[in-house]
């Protein structure tokens, strides 16, 4: 049995990704194709490959492009995780000493939270 295509989370937003071998789509002369594609279950950001374009396309070749990233950007995405956690969890619990120890931990290690992820 073949092992199942591994996925990294959203670079993005951090959520699940799904890949779908025969996605359909409505080309721009109106006519419906496939592809091969992965993408995000929670804010939709995804790549694929067109069949007609790459007729030899295969589920692996899309997951790996998915997958590549540079070598510390899993590292950023779960500080960016951790700083944006930190923060609901402050806004819904201002009495927990959790999100304060997180972000004082970040800060001590010279990693700064953008105030965007807000």
């Amino acid at each position: 049995m073949d092992e199942p295509i591994k996925l990294l989370p959203c670079p993005f937003c951090g959520g699940a990704a799904e890949l779908d071998s025969r996605q359909y789509y409505r080309t721009f002369k109106g006519e419906m194709d496939d592809r091969v594609c992965v993408y995000c279950t929670s804010c939709s950001a995804d790549m694929g490959l067109c069949k007609k374009d790459v007729p030899d396309v295969i589920p692996e070749h899309v997951a790996d492009m998915w997958n590549a990233r540079a070598d510390n950007q899993l590292v950023e995405d779960m500080v960016l995780m951790i700083g944006r956690l930190a923060y609901k969890l402050k806004k819904s619990t201002p009495d927990d000493p959790l999100p304060a120890r997180a972000l004082d931990f970040l800060k001590r290690n010279g990693i700064t939270i953008s105030p965007l992820c807000r």
